[in-house]
């Protein structure tokens, strides 16, 4: 089920934001607006509340679909959950005999030293956590 109040994009990664959630006279949809990269632009398309897409021939997507043939198979845009990015930094104390320590912080790595430290560096990672 689509989450509103997380970050969404289409299931082919197209970056997706929500644009009206209150559409007179329905509960039932919402109104995003997708940026189609090949065109260089955004478009507003009408889905329901989980995520599909309604009145394929009336907001947009006929425009789309002819655009898309030029470009290869039709893409999914479907809206899902994106993944969240996360990050780390960690702090490694680097040594003559090919050992190393991590540390939470460059203070806490420079504490723990030992006096035969070769380099202390900073090493950032990062990773996607499905919704």
């Amino acid at each position: 089920m689509l989450d509103l109040n997380k970050p969404f994009r289409t299931k082919c990664g197209f970056k997706a934001r929500l644009l009206c959630s209150n559409l007179e006279g329905t509960s039932s949809r919402i109104v995003v607006g997708v940026f189609i990269p090949f065109m260089q632009r955004e478009v507003v398309i009408q889905y329901s509340r989980n995520g599909e897409r309604l009145f394929k021939e009336k907001n947009g997507y006929e425009e789309i679909a002819s655009a898309a043939e030029a470009y290869g198979p039709m893409y999914d845009y479907t809206l899902v959950n994106a993944p969240v990015r996360r990050s780390k930094t960690i702090w490694v104390n680097l040594y003559p005999d090919a050992t190393a320590a991590a540390h939470e912080s460059l203070e806490e790595a420079d504490k723990a030293a030992n006096s035969n430290r070769v380099a202390c560096r900073e090493i950032t990672y990062e990773w996607e956590e499905k919704q």
